[in-house]
């Protein structure tokens, strides 16, 4: 069964429930009308792997992404709007046409990726994706029959893959959330850039329904660390809340056991007012260390960090290695299959086994490793702005 979520208003009433189905990549957004909108990434020539957990290591990760990134190919992003026909018991759903929302292109286009929906108080739906080095926004305002073309929200620099002083792939996916308000037009925006100093979070916005937007704004500093896979909500009261994971590392020219420690952070702006000094809001460190992808050649950090607010608090959810172990050796074979084919790919490869004809054993971590290692949990903090 696909996981699925739901959104609330302040004052407790269903505003729209959520459902992800990781094997396809597809999201969906169902409104309490009924209507119901679908994104996903048309991939040309990519072949989905079900990777068996011979180990028992990794839980069901849902929204758990395979790259496959050695080979160029066409990528369009296409939305998918279904039609909820309450009067008609046997027919509830009548599928629409799919919308292409990206412009064909061929392999001379970097890859659209880490498409997001969000639908404003007035019905406009918002898809934002990241296109050749930029974040892009496309919207409807007939509920998915029609849509604008792609406006620039503003450019991308994705973070370093991995971060210095840990091993986990990255990316610079976007968050996206519509001011609630009845008669707002304002959707905000929020990622993460690649700067000299680190991953760094910005935020823009736009007030006229994705016509233009606003110059970024960077919300996190240097104090909190290497910033990445933020979440975004904007409150009923109009409040914007941002968190994020912050990565601080001894060392940022190795990885391993005790090099690298995760904590997450919060900022938010009251309506009219500016960005709050950011807080700590986890209560223990996180070591990336403590887990790793089936293949084990490198550690593993989910990226499907979640935010959600009402007027009195904010809920982020994020991946916490707290109660994992971590074991050196698998730091060892991570270090040995550096930078080659194993280490490129996403979890193609389960451990215990020979990962390449003349590469290294990967270790049997049910022998080789303590018990926890591999424990990481889904974390929520809950904050007072």
């Amino acid at each position: 069964m696909s996981p699925t979520a739901a959104d609330y208003n302040a004052s407790g009433t269903l505003t729209a429930t959520h459902q992800y189905n990781p094997l396809e990549q597809i999201q969906s957004q169902t409104l309490p009308t009924g209507a119901a909108h679908f994104h996903h990434h048309d991939q040309t020539h990519r072949q989905r792997r079900h990777l068996p957990d011979q180990l028992g290591l990794h839980r069901l990760r849902p929204g758990h992404r395979h790259q496959h990134r050695p080979q160029p190919t066409r990528q369009s992003l296409y939305l998918h709007r279904q039609v909820h026909r309450p009067h008609h018991p046997r027919r509830r759903l009548r599928p629409a046409r799919p919308q292409q929302l990206s412009p064909a292109s061929d392999n001379t286009v970097q890859r659209r990726q880490g498409s997001q929906p969000a639908v404003g108080p007035d019905g406009t739906v918002y898809v934002v994706w990241e296109e050749s080095g930029e974040q892009v926004v496309a919207t409807s305002a007939d509920g998915g029959t029609s849509w604008s073309r792609p406006v620039t929200a503003g450019p991308v620099a994705d973070i370093q893959d991995p971060i210095p002083g840990a091993n986990f792939r990255t990316d610079s996916f976007t968050s996206i959330a519509a001011d609630p308000r009845t008669g707002s037009t304002t959707v905000w925006l929020a990622w993460v850039n690649r700067t000299a100093d680190g991953g760094r979070v910005v935020v823009t916005h736009s007030a006229d329904r994705g016509r233009t937007w606003a110059p970024l704004t960077t919300v996190s500093t240097a104090a909190e660390g290497y910033a990445f896979f933020q979440g975004l909500d904007v409150a009923p009261n109009g409040r914007v809340d941002v968190a994020y994971q912050g990565l601080t590392a001894k060392d940022p020219t190795t990885y391993g056991t005790g090099n690298a420690a995760i904590n997450t952070w919060y900022t938010g702006k009251a309506d009219g007012g500016s960005w709050t000094t950011p807080i700590r809001t986890s209560s223990a460190p996180s070591d990336p260390a403590a887990g790793a992808q089936n293949n084990l050649a490198r550690q593993f950090w989910d990226d499907y960090s979640t935010l959600v607010s009402t007027d009195d608090h904010a809920w982020f959810i994020d991946t916490d290695s707290r109660h994992g172990a971590d074991c050196p050796v698998v730091d060892a074979f991570q270090h040995q299959v550096e930078g080659t084919a194993p280490a490129q790919e996403d979890d193609d490869a389960v451990g215990g086994g020979t990962t390449a004809a003349d590469g290294p054993a990967a270790p049997a971590p049910s022998l080789d490793c303590p018990r926890q290692f591999g424990n990481t949990d889904a974390y929520v903090s809950v904050i007072t702005p």
